[in-house]
């Protein structure tokens, strides 16, 4: 009998980072379910009609996003092998007029979402003996102006990631990645690589 594909979920899978690695997964094979909110053009994004993929759209710094994404990857796929996660929101201001709200909805769009998906997705990773990957920034340890609370969660991650290591590990491997600026909206506004700029 031929194995099962392996089966990831990814958050914030409907542009950017999150949408190359959904999309290089399922070109590896793997089965996904893929998040994020509503009117993120996430259908717009992957097509209906595929087996191999569900779409869940919701906020995932609420704990019933988390726990009905995972929820629904168990009950369609029967397993979960890996996480990314990847959603991740900046608000830029000079800090004098950053509000405790905005900052709050930083903080649960990246580093509390971040906890809650791998809470709600520890029992079946620890039976896949499956594997965590968030995206954090090198913005946090690299900082620029008012980006206080996206460095602030951007760290946490780092640190979350240390702590989830030793909690999960060895059956869950935990691996933290922090990539630089990524464009995700406007391609067309970047300028082509020259010769004579190109290292």
């Amino acid at each position: 009998m031929a194995k099962a594909s392996p089966v990831a979920l990814v958050t914030g899978g409907a542009k950017g980072i999150g949408r190359a690695i959904a999309q290089r997964l399922l070109s590896d094979g793997w089965r996904l379910g893929i998040v994020d909110l509503p009117g993120a053009k996430l259908r717009r994004a992957f097509p209906r009609g595929t087996r191999n993929i569900a779409l869940i759209e919701g906020d995932v710094g609420l704990e019933e996003t988390a726990v009905r994404a995972v929820e629904a990857l168990v009950e369609r796929f029967g397993r979960l092998d890996a996480l990314v996660s990847n959603a991740g929101i900046m608000i830029r201001k000079p800090l004098r007029r950053l509000t405790l709200s905005e900052w709050y909805k930083v903080i649960d769009t990246n580093l509390t979402a971040t906890f809650l998906i791998a809470r709600a997705a520890e029992k079946p990773l620890r039976r896949a003996r499956g594997a965590i990957v968030a995206i954090a920034s090198t913005r946090a340890l690299m900082s620029e102006p008012n980006t206080e609370s996206y460095a602030a969660t951007k760290g946490g991650i780092v640190a979350l990631m240390h702590a989830l290591a030793i909690s999960l590990g060895p059956q869950v491997r935990v691996n933290c990645v922090s990539p630089g600026w990524i464009e995700t909206k406007d391609y067309g506004a970047l300028a082509p690589i020259s010769s004579s700029t190109a290292a």
